[in-house]
């Protein structure tokens, strides 16, 4: 990913308070820590890549998480 987003001036991370946002030419990857996943609101995803599933109540992924996802 290092190698894909220095390609261009202009990409790669670009850290704030509660996300970071990887750019990549004309697409991006957006980091968020989610805590207890309880108050994640307003993202949309068209995938989404969980860290440490293990470590996610299931109610949380189902309800929250894999809300990400639902994009037209």
């Amino acid at each position: 990913m290092r190698d894909i987003a220095n390609q261009n001036a202009g990409d790669g991370p670009h850290p704030s308070n509660d996300r970071c946002r990887f750019r990549f030419g004309n697409s991006y990857a957006v980091a968020i820590p989610i805590g207890t996943g309880e108050k994640i609101r307003g993202l949309r995803s068209n995938l989404t890549i969980t860290d440490e599933f293990d470590a996610i109540r299931p109610d949380i992924y189902e309800r929250v998480i894999q809300g990400f996802g639902v994009v037209s």
